[in-house]
């Protein structure tokens, strides 16, 4: 599960109360959360890490195809993280008046006039 990483398990986190924790930074490398044999490393690479230290411990039981929608940038390709991250919004309606106001004066037949 990573309710912290993914929309869907998200959604179970939620309804299982569990502890949201976020591995990644903005640069796409894991961070502390991660343990600090995958710290600094880079989110595809520590999958393979990942993978071999598993094996290493007898804990690797095999892989499989997953018929999953992973989501992709359409203007790079790289692939999307989901990522919570604090938001925040800036109402726009004060702008937009003054702008309104501004170009009603500038647009108007009296000021072409001048």
């Amino acid at each position: 599960m990573t309710p912290a990483h993914d929309p869907n398990d998200y959604e179970v986190g939620m309804r299982h109360k569990l502890e949201f924790i976020n591995i990644l930074n903005d640069d796409g490398t894991l961070n502390s959360n991660a343990g600090p044999e995958f710290e600094g490393m880079k989110r595809f690479h520590v999958r393979k890490k990942v993978i071999e230290e598993m094996k290493k411990k007898g804990l690797y039981e095999g892989d499989a195809d997953n018929p999953m929608q992973i989501p992709v940038c359409a203007k790079s390709g790289d692939v999307i993280e989901s990522v919570m991250k604090p938001q925040w919004w800036v109402s726009c309606k004060t702008l937009a008046e003054k702008a309104i106001e501004v170009s009603r004066f500038c647009c108007s037949p009296l000021s072409l006039m001048r």
